[in-house]
């Protein structure tokens, strides 16, 4: 969240300045928001995968594996609240954490839908993503889920942790999904749990290969 700025009124007269409580007062609300919204957003993005930027307006890296250079951009987000006089008038005090939560709502969903549309971009742009046709009317199972089910795990790469163990990815499904959400809940047929478990070996074996391949770079 940005502070709003103290020298100038909307209508371009010069404005008072804040006294120092009325500094801290903003500041802590601030903080508060930007709390929350960083709460919320933990649950996508890992605390040690977290960097903040101070200045700039983008940032490039150079690929560990290719060695191409790539330029990242920032998204902006914003969020208003509004509320009536006579809530100032009765001094309020819920107001603060109506302005809160609402600040952090609105904040935390663009950033998820940010995520998810760049997700999807950049998986579309590589080719790794899964094309799943429709339930046959016959089909006591859905076959076609559980295939690209396992085809959509066969095309993810596991990590290491800070620990040298593998880690699994999560999925994230959307409440109205329900045929994913079916599937999940239905018994997995013995051949398809022989194809995933073989599939889930495989992807840990390259994990660690590729972790080693990386480790090996560094000397001792």
């Amino acid at each position: 969240m940005g502070k709003f700025p103290s020298e100038l009124s909307e209508l371009g007269q010069p404005a008072m300045k804040k006294s120092k409580p009325e500094r801290d007062f903003d500041d802590a609300i601030t903080r508060a928001a930007a709390d929350a919204v960083h709460k919320r957003n933990s649950t996508y993005i890992a605390e040690e995968n977290v960097l903040q930027y101070r200045h700039g307006s983008q940032w490039s890296h150079v690929d560990a594996n290719d060695g191409k250079e790539n330029t990242g951009t920032f998204v902006s987000h914003s969020a208003e609240f509004s509320m009536g006089v006579e809530r100032l008038i009765e001094r309020d005090t819920s107001t603060l954490q109506r302005f809160i939560h609402t600040m952090s709502e609105e904040l935390h969903g663009q950033f998820v839908g940010s995520l998810f549309q760049m997700i999807s971009e950049e998986t579309e742009k590589i080719g790794n993503s899964v094309q799943i046709g429709p339930k046959l009317p016959d089909e006591d199972a859905d076959q076609a889920m559980q295939d690209g089910f396992l085809e959509m795990f066969r095309k993810v790469e596991l990590g290491i942790s800070r620990y040298g163990t593998v880690t699994y990815p999560t999925l994230f499904v959307h409440p109205d999904n329900k045929r994913v959400l079916d599937l999940i809940e239905q018994p997995v047929p013995e051949q398809h749990q022989r194809e995933l478990d073989s599939a889930h070996y495989a992807a840990e074996i390259s994990a660690i290969s590729r972790e080693a391949g990386r480790l090996s770079r560094y000397k001792r």
